[in-house]
């Protein structure tokens, strides 16, 4: 699904030579949430001391090393308190035995059910945050259009165009549990116009995915278009490395139903963003951030294109 990409050729030299820091992005969205916020800057610089931040809430956490520090964030604590420090925790319900997390969204509420797996709460509530109170996605203009949304996930990017005036949401998800929970907070919210199908996006055919080794379809973005008729729709894609062919291997034609496209990049954006310029669209991105896994490195960022009339 992803093309051969030396990701290090792909990005400018300036960006390879100083990508965006991690530590310095997460310094900055937390400083306003700690009282001692000064203990960072000594423990940024000996990552392994071990300190207690205290919080603008009065809580107190103690920390292990930078690390443990990083990793706080993404607990149930840690982003309940992202969420205060957005005013939105209050907002914020837990039905820790149906597993439903509920909410207020442009005065109205949502309920969202999680998988009841380790680490699934967090993860959540998570993507709640980004997508409902920092508004990830608001640069594209769903309002009135069809919005394809490649790597749908549990559901959260559907349900934020629908509720920011999508006419219709075609969410792709590859996994087949995030796919049914997509569908679940669908119907539990009462979105009609958002239709979920587990299926990937990348070279037509089937692979294999999953633990369980399942077969999934795979579409390509030009038979997506064709199947909805697609015209002046938005794109929003977030496929961990299916963009690169998805775009790369799309006709002008293709690429041209949709009047924005927003996509997270993995591996560099350069080739990208020449496809999309070549093909009339106005492109920028942001600056890339390395990341790391088991299995591979790369340089993770955001690419706008807007396209422009002949």
């Amino acid at each position: 699904m992803m093309e051969n990409i030396d990701f290090r050729r792909n990005i400018a030299l300036l960006d390879r030579l100083f990508p965006s820091q991690q530590r310095i992005r997460h310094f900055l969205t937390v400083k306003r949430l700690i009282k001692n916020w000064h203990v960072l800057v000594k423990m940024a610089a000996m990552p392994d001391q071990s300190t207690t931040i205290v919080l603008m809430s009065g809580k107190r956490v103690k920390v292990k090393n930078f690390n443990g520090f990083l990793d706080f964030w993404h607990s149930e604590a840690g982003q309940m308190e992202l969420l205060e420090g957005l005013n939105a925790a209050k907002s914020i319900k837990i039905d820790r035995s149906r597993h439903i997390i509920s909410f207020t969204y442009k005065k109205r509420r949502l309920r969202f059910k999680y998988a009841g797996l380790d680490g699934m709460l967090e993860a959540t509530l998570e993507w709640i945050r980004t997508q409902f109170f920092e508004e990830q996605y608001a640069w594209l203009d769903a309002k009135g259009t069809t919005v394809v949304d490649i790597g749908a996930s549990v559901g959260d990017t559907a349900m934020f165009f629908a509720l920011n005036g999508a006419k219709e949401v075609y969410g792709f998800e590859i996994d087949n549990s995030r796919a049914r929970l997509a569908a679940q907070n669908a119907k539990l919210n009462g979105f009609g116009n958002i239709h979920i199908i587990n299926a990937g996006c990348g070279k037509q055919g089937f692979i294999t995915f999953g633990n369980d080794h399942r077969k999934v379809k795979i579409e390509s973005l030009a038979s997506i278009v064709k199947r909805y008729m697609l015209k002046d729709a938005v794109l929003k894609m977030d496929c961990e490395g299916c963009e690169y062919y998805s775009i790369l291997n799309s006709d002008d034609k293709t690429l041209r139903s949709f009047a924005q496209i927003m996509l997270e990049y993995h591996h560099g954006y350069r080739n990208i963003e020449k496809r999309l310029r070549d093909a009339g669209f106005r492109v920028k991105h942001t600056r890339p951030e390395i990341f790391r896994t088991e299995n591979n490195d790369g340089y993770l960022g955001y690419l706008y294109a807007e396209r422009m009339r002949p």
